[in-house]
């Protein structure tokens, strides 16, 4: 078969962001953007990505999108966005016998969007 490069990431701990970067193409596939919290496993390694998204608001009449960030509940985000597409993934760190305190997340995608909810400690 034909050699096909392996994508890459490039991490900003600093900024809280990680890069995925197509192998072959080297355009940008993905951002990843941490929000530190004290319930994830990666507290501490990266500081808080401050991000903003905007969406187009529920309210069409104030005329103004509205903002998902870094501080917004789950709530919120489903408020704004609507039910996530399909079922929520589940991630259980605990489940290969390692300590963790934090028990598991779920991943809900909307288009081009992925979010991680964690649950806190258990």
């Amino acid at each position: 078969g034909k050699f096909r490069p392996n994508d890459y990431f490039y991490n900003y701990f600093r900024l809280g962001v990680d890069i995925l970067i197509d192998g072959e193409k080297h355009d940008v596939k993905k951002f990843v953007l941490h929000t530190n919290l004290p319930s994830h496993p990666l507290f501490s390694k990266y500081d808080r990505c401050n991000f903003q998204v905007q969406v187009q608001g529920e309210n069409p009449e104030r005329g103004l999108d509205t903002v998902i960030n870094f501080k917004s509940d789950w709530k919120d985000v489903t408020r704004l966005l609507g039910e996530p597409i399909g079922k929520p993934v589940v991630l259980d760190l605990s489940a290969d016998h390692t300590q963790n305190p934090f028990g598991p997340s779920s991943f809900c995608g909307y288009q081009n969007m992925i979010f991680e909810i964690t649950y806190g400690y258990k």
